[in-house]
């Protein structure tokens, strides 16, 4: 029975190595996620999280696993300074504003025919300002089977 538990060792061993070097690239995937995410050179995302920017290199390589504090600290730092990203950006661009879309103009899209371009044009099913965008009928769009017999 020496040889059957010296092979099941050796299988056992193996499927160890290859999860952990699994886990070792998903977390690097993970760092690498939290660098994106902040907006920072890799340099200062080091910084920031106390470490040096050699040591950051081994965790996003997947050769050093960070320790279970540290992935909390990327991850709130990324999240923290992405929503700041984001809070800025809508504020940058305002509230946003009604658009009116000509019928005609998604009309001739769908066609393909590129057609005028000139929103509000009733003879092209302009919307009036009291429509809502739902209540207008838009055409379907024509797709042919190609399975279809002609």
């Amino acid at each position: 029975m020496g040889a059957y538990s010296s092979f099941i060792g050796g299988i056992l061993e193996q499927a160890r190595r290859r999860a952990e070097g699994e886990e070792r690239e998903e977390v690097a995937a993970e760092v690498r996620l939290a660098v994106a995410r902040s907006g920072l050179s890799k340099a200062h995302f080091a910084a920031r999280i106390g470490t040096s920017p050699s040591r950051l290199s081994t965790y996003l390589s997947g050769k050093v696993t960070p320790y279970a504090a540290l992935m909390l600290r990327m991850r709130r730092l990324a999240d923290r300074l992405s929503a700041q990203r984001i809070a800025a950006a809508q504020a940058e661009v305002g509230p946003a504003r009604e658009v009116t879309i000509a019928a005609g103009e998604l009309e001739a899209v769908l066609e393909g025919d590129g057609g005028e371009m000139g929103v509000g044009h009733e003879p092209h099913g302009g919307l009036r300002a009291e429509q809502r965008l739902e209540d207008v009928q838009m055409p379907r769009p024509r797709f042919r089977n190609p399975r279809a017999r002609a």
